[in-house]
């Protein structure tokens, strides 16, 4: 696996908040949503993001680079919002990267596969098989009907941050990336140089935040907060 390493002029000290977007209604019934299923927030997701706002009031944000998806996109617009209330500063612009959008989880996109929702036996079975061999580490597996492999989505989202390090946001400190939870779950993963089958310790709730902190002498990053939501039962009026 590659790892993701920072740019050297503006690497000492340098903060990436990863973000996963606030809740869709294909959330709310456990449907896959994948790259191919553009689901806009619904309105306890727009709450959501409008929280996680508030919670980063204390960052000092230096680029925002988010997924093309309508939900990433709301979720960003909406926290900058709430973000910007209290920072005298101009709100960095969006930077939109394809790299970061969600696995494509092929013909599964839109289904609901939950055994407690009386979703199909054999779609069931196929999800079971497929997360049984990827933990054995055959990550060249894809999703069916044309989906991503765990290994083609790495390869992009890993691309997509060191190119936002190097080159679009290289001289920024503080990285703010909303994303999604399979995309997250396997860039934390190699951001902090762990097997991609590591990626199920990171589970990713909606509008949860991790913030990683990079070491130049090591040059490696670090864990400071994974999948926290605490901010969600603040008031975005707070």
């Amino acid at each position: 696996m590659d790892d993701v390493d920072s740019s050297s002029e503006a690497e000492a000290m340098r903060k990436l908040i990863l973000v996963r977007h606030g809740e869709t209604d294909f959330n709310k019934q456990q449907r896959v949503q994948g790259k191919g299923s553009d689901i806009p927030l619904n309105e306890e997701g727009i709450t959501q993001a409008s929280r996680l706002g508030v919670r980063l009031r204390a960052e000092k944000i230096d680029f925002v680079a988010v997924s093309p998806l309508k939900r990433a996109i709301q979720t960003a617009e909406k926290l900058l919002e709430e973000y910007k209330i209290t920072n005298e500063e101009p709100v960095p612009p969006l930077f939109l990267h394809e790299g970061l959008m969600e696995m494509n989880m092929g013909e599964l996109e839109g289904k609901v596969v939950s055994p407690t929702l009386d979703s199909p036996e054999n779609m069931i079975k196929v999800v079971a098989e497929l997360v049984m061999r990827w933990k054995n580490e055959e990550y060249d597996l894809c999703f069916p009907g044309g989906g991503e492999s765990p290994l083609e989505a790495q390869r992009r989202a890993t691309k997509a941050v060191e190119e936002i390090l190097s080159i679009h946001a290289k001289e920024a400190k503080t990285i703010l990336i909303v994303s999604h939870a399979a995309i997250l779950q396997i860039l934390l993963s190699s951001l902090l140089r762990l097997p991609l089958k590591k990626g199920d310790l990171f589970k990713q709730s909606n509008a949860s935040l991790n913030v990683l902190t990079y070491n130049p002498e090591s040059s490696s990053w670090s864990a400071e907060t994974l999948n926290s939501s605490d901010h969600l039962s603040l008031s975005s009026s707070t």
